[in-house]
């Protein structure tokens, strides 16, 4: 549990990983307009924290939220700690 919570995770699996997610299930429209994900970056750990940059963090529904968690779960080993997402405009 302890390495889970400090693991640091490279930019570049994390953008391979945001990639697999959109080609999975691409965010919802906002106002008939697309958002869009750019790319991720780690921005800490304990407990580790992911920046996704995107056009429009407000329009991030917290369901999409939940299924990019569920993601970053089961693709790197991050079980019994908690996972922070924040969206953040490019």
């Amino acid at each position: 549990v302890s390495g889970a919570h400090r693991l640091r995770v490279e930019t570049s699996p994390l953008n391979r990983w945001l990639q697999g997610c959109l080609d999975e299930l691409a965010p919802p429209l906002h106002h008939h307009h697309q958002v869009r994900l750019y790319y991720a970056t780690q921005a800490g750990i304990r407990p580790p924290r992911v920046v996704v940059f995107c056009n429009k963090p407000e329009a991030i529904p917290e369901a999409y939220e939940r299924f990019l968690i569920k993601r970053l779960r089961a693709q790197f080993p991050l079980e019994g700690t908690p996972v922070l997402i924040h969206f953040r405009k490019r």
